[in-house]
This record gives structure tokens, C-alpha cells and sequence, in this order.
């Protein structure tokens, strides 16, 4: 006699990648903002060495403006990052399951958090002065 498995699909397979899920996406969200960030600073710094001076006033308001623009937007997204850690953090300990992703996310959310503080910071001072 032959065996009839089961086809139907467990409910919890999915529930139990849910840390993990979250947890990568934080991670790779970071750190692509982490990445982001460097070339802001390189940005900066082009403008500090002497494409400032070519640049007219329209120009400059309309560069700051940009600039603030995109650092609040970053501001939001890296905000959407601590939330997706958050969420993997508490659902790896519901489950009782390995929270490294949500940790790393963590970590990663944190250094993208304060490099873009810094690199907003000098883009902003570069413009202004």
C-alpha cells in the first residue's frame, strides 16, 4: 500500500523565517544607507575643494534645499530600519529563534544613523559657508 503525504502547507514554515526576513532586510537597508552616505561625504568634499566657488547663489539654495530633502527622506528610511530590527528582534525571541540578523541590523541601522548624521552635517556647513 502506498502512502498519501500530506499536501497541505504548514502555517508556521513562514512564521519561522519571520526574524530572519526582517532582520536581512534591516541589514541590507542600512547598509546600502551606509553606502549612500560615503558618497555624500565624497560629494562634500568635492564641494568644499572648489566646485562651491563655480556654483551661483540659485545654485547653492537650490543644492541645500536638495540636500535637505534627501537627508530627511534618509532620516525616514533609516527609522524604517530600526523598526524592521525591532520586529525581528521580538519575533526571533517569540520564537524562540537565533536573533544574529536583527542584531547585525542593529548595529548596521546604528552606523548608518550616525554616518549620515555626520555626512548631512558637512554637506550642509559645506553649502552654507
Amino acid at each position: 500500500m502506498s502512502q498519501t503525504q500530506s499536501t497541505t502547507p504548514d502555517p508556521d514554515v513562514g512564521s519561522a523565517r519571520h526574524a530572519a526576513e526582517w532582520g536581512l532586510a534591516s541589514l541590507l537597508c542600512s547598509g546600502f544607507l551606509f553606502l549612500g552616505a560615503t558618497g555624500i561625504l565624497t560629494l562634500s568634499a568635492q564641494l568644499a575643494m572648489g566646485a562651491r566657488r563655480t556654483m551661483d547663489k540659485t545654485g547653492v539654495v537650490l543644492t541645500t534645499m536638495a540636500a535637505g530633502v534627501i537627508i530627511a527622506l534618509v532620516l525616514v528610511l533609516i527609522i524604517l530600519c530600526f523598526v524592521g530590527t525591532t520586529k525581528s528582534l521580538f519575533s526571533a525571541r517569540a520564537g524562540k529563534q537565533p536573533v544574529a540578523f536583527g542584531l547585525l541590523g542593529l548595529v548596521s541601522s546604528v552606523l548608518a544613523l550616525t554616518i549620515w548624521i555626520l555626512a548631512g552635517a558637512t554637506l550642509i556647513v559645506v553649502l552654507t559657508s
